[in-house]
């Protein structure tokens, strides 16, 4: 067990004190076409049963965890984040209710949308992985890396079914070429975060870090050495199945339907008197629990039904562990203007269209963080969770770019006694229950068929419980 977590000390992070650039609100625009996120939805049959989902298409990412070896110090960067700024005030008391064009945003602190973040970027050009990861290391962070620096810690796919790729290098005072802070001239304004090794563990343990769970994921890997040992090298992995999948049949998509859940608005606003503008998609929170069974020395998971899994995902690893865009599937339809419909998604693995996650789902209305953990463990994996059992381990934030939601992430310990009888599982849920050896196989797998909050909190779970 690692030594910062024999103390359950619960740490409130405060970002100290920052430059900002001038930030002014102009409005909101609900119709328009955006290069960065496209909203459909899917109607598909499935065993005979017609089916409908509204998902959000957005662009892969790549991000990098930074050591400079001279400091003894991690690099991060800081920046404004609008849709972070939007989701958080809009679920203030005072605004609920209210629809983006009715709240008075000049009175809130822009403090509220900044957030500490890897250094990252989109993947929004069909070039080698490893390369857009070293342009951005450049940009934003101002230092020149080579290739072979560039050190591939994992892949993982998000609810949207998007990849993002995670990355480590360490660099040194030889490697600085400039100062970073991205690209002013398209109103980039990020700055710089230099971390030592206890605050980084201190961000770690942190009750809400505002930072993405790919960066908490990140640490975790650093502080159990991983970084010290040779990477495995990746191999494909499959989602345990307890029987047959049912293909999806008859597919075809709706752009842009009308739903309260996810409704894509663009932000007008002033940076520093440059005009800008951003896509987001406004999300409900969540809550997760990682369910660990001591009696049967497993972890209790739900494999999901989400079909944009299939529809969208794509990478692969080759043997050199060099990392390539292989079907730039969104590259495609989000720059290129590909209809979704001309797709051949038939070739795809029905596999692909399941995931492996916590025990999570959005909250319901008033409902707390960990009364809606505690009614997901019930409904989802079919566990009875006391209250004084739970354990917080953090707040992430889901959607970093455009989707401004945060999850709660809990931990329990439960035994067979804790199941309910007669609990079947619900549709598009299948509980999965995981050894420590299969746990670490899903680390090193080559496409992660999980959400970055799922290896943090399986990464968390090897680095502390025995």
């Amino acid at each position: 067990m690692l030594s910062h977590f024999i103390s359950l000390k619960i740490v409130v992070y405060t970002m100290s004190a920052q430059p900002q650039p001038t930030i002014d609100i102009k409005g909101f625009q609900e119709k328009f076409q955006s290069i960065y996120l496209r909203s459909y939805r899917l109607n598909f049959e499935q065993d005979g049963q017609a089916r409908e989902f509204d998902l959000t298409l957005r662009h892969s990412s790549v991000a990098t965890l930074l050591y400079h070896k001279d400091r003894n110090q991690f690099l991060m960067v800081r920046q404004f984040r609008p849709a972070i700024f939007v989701s958080r005030i809009l679920k203030m008391e005072e605004n609920r209710g209210k629809t983006v064009h009715d709240v008075d945003w000049k009175k809130y602190d822009r403090e509220i949308g900044y957030t500490r973040e890897l250094c990252a970027g989109l993947v929004d050009k069909d070039i080698p992985l490893i390369d857009i990861a070293r342009e951005e290391i450049d940009e934003e962070c101002g230092y020149n890396v080579s290739n072979d620096m560039i050190r591939w810690i994992s892949s993982f796919v998000v609810d949207s079914g998007h990849p993002q790729h995670l990355f480590y290098t360490e660099i040194d005072d030889s490697h600085k070429s400039h100062e970073g802070g991205g690209n002013n001239h398209e109103g980039e304004f990020i700055y710089q975060v230099w971390l030592s090794e206890e605050e980084a563990r201190n961000h770690l343990i942190s009750s809400d870090p505002r930072s993405a769970p790919g960066l908490l994921y990140a640490l975790e890997w650093w502080f159990s050495s991983d970084y010290k040992k040779e990477s495995p090298i990746p191999s494909p992995y499959s989602i345990p199945s307890s029987g047959a999948l049912s293909p999806l049949q008859s597919i075809r998509f709706t752009p842009n339907p009308p739903t309260t859940k996810f409704t894509p608005v663009r932000m007008l606003f002033d940076i520093n008197g440059m005009t800008r503008t951003w896509d987001m998609a406004p999300c409900p929170d969540s809550a997760a629990v990682l369910i660990y069974n001591r009696d049967e020395e497993k972890l209790v998971m739900n494999r999901r039904f989400r079909p944009a899994f299939q529809l969208f995902s794509s990478a692969e690893v080759d043997i050199n562990q060099r990392i390539r865009y292989d079907i730039p599937l969104l590259i495609l339809v989000l720059l290129q203007g590909v209809a979704v419909e001309s797709i051949d998604y038939s070739k795809y693995p029905q596999e692909w269209a399941y995931s492996l996650e916590l025990c999570s789902g959005h909250r319901q209305g008033e409902e707390t963080a960990k009364s809606c953990a505690i009614r997901n463990a019930t409904e989802r994996c079919g566990y009875r969770i006391e209250d004084g059992k739970l354990r917080h381990l953090t707040k992430a934030i889901l959607g970093i770019s455009q989707g401004g939601d945060k999850e709660d992430i809990y931990y329990v310990e439960c035994g067979n006694g804790d199941k309910i009888d007669g609990w079947k599982d619900p549709q598009d849920f299948t509980v999965i229950c995981l050894t420590r050896s299969e746990i670490t196989s899903l680390l090193s797998a080559q496409l992660a068929p999980c959400p970055p909050s799922v290896l943090y909190a399986l990464k968390w779970f090897l680095n502390h419980i025995n």
